[in-house]
């Protein structure tokens, strides 16, 4: 039986919470298609730098002591606009414990942290495919905007020779 939303915690990562933090990476990773093996030891030091920078977030949502979901979040600025933004770069809640309000909680933390900040807008990325996904951010106001290009890079791949 789930737990009630308000035996859900919502708090900062801690360094103990690697190993679950990890698990949850996976588990995003595979709803997403990939079929990559994911370095943890690789990741363990990322995982470190958010938890140290001023500019970058972890949060967890807690259930009787077992992580059933994070989200991690991004300071960022350009030269484009005269505030900050704030990016939500992963967000994830464990099979069995969605639909009942926990991303909407852990947006919550963006939202207050952006506020805080001073940022113009969040931003996030869903899966063009993720139709819950997508209908889950539009009904927090979330709406569609630029598109996203990305390019695949090999390890120790160039630029292509634009620099």
């Amino acid at each position: 039986m789930a737990p009630h939303a308000d035996e859900i915690l919502i708090r900062e990562a801690k360094p103990d919470d690697f190993g679950d933090v990890f698990e949850l990476v996976l588990e995003l990773r595979s709803s997403h298609g990939e079929k990559g093996k994911l370095d943890k030891q690789g990741i363990r030091p990322i995982f470190q730098r958010y938890l140290s920078n001023s500019d970058k977030y972890i949060y967890v949502a807690e259930s009787r002591g077992l992580l059933v979901g994070f989200m991690s979040i991004t300071i960022g600025e350009s030269l484009y606009e005269d505030k900050p933004w704030a990016e939500v770069d992963e967000l994830v809640v464990k099979e069995g414990y969605r639909s009942q309000g926990l991303g909407g909680r852990l947006l919550d933390e963006v939202f207050r942290i952006a506020h805080e900040r001073q940022c113009n807008v969040v931003v996030l990325a869903a899966d063009s495919n993720n139709a819950r996904a997508i209908e889950f951010y539009g009904e927090l106001g979330f709406k569609s905007g630029e598109i996203v290009l990305e390019k695949e890079l090999a390890v120790g791949e160039t630029d292509g020779g634009l620099g």
